[in-house]
């Protein structure tokens, strides 16, 4: 059943991953929205709820690192969910900037179908 109160956008935003203040994995969301997103990380290991902070690298130079911390909500094969906890205003503005200035994926043809080979 799902629970969110906002829509979540499609979006891959580069993110590291810290535990206990140390980095212990570089992620990619999926989908963000200002409370939540999918994290892909492959199989990411810990309790539920799990407590993480997230580094964004949004690769614009208008937009600067910052960090949120979340929840660990769910676990998939794939990647996280996670909801965003504790957001001050300045960091809600910052992910508001970041996903202003992150443009939604483009999905590809792997190579050989695209020019016919496959």
């Amino acid at each position: 059943m799902e629970h969110r109160h906002t829509t979540r956008v499609p979006r891959h935003i580069n993110a590291l991953i810290y535990r206990q203040g140390l980095p212990v994995q570089v992620g990619r969301t999926r989908n963000i929205s200002s409370e939540g997103a999918f994290l892909e990380t492959g199989q990411l290991q810990g309790p539920l709820p799990d407590c993480l902070e997230l580094e964004f690298l949004s690769g614009m130079e208008s937009v600067e690192r910052f960090r949120l911390k979340a929840l660990v909500v769910h676990r998939h094969p794939t990647g996280i969910g996670i909801e965003f906890a504790w957001l001050d205003p300045r960091a809600e503005q910052r992910l508001r900037d970041c996903l202003r200035h992150s443009p939604p994926p483009v999905e590809r043809l792997p190579q050989a179908e695209a020019i016919g080979y496959g």
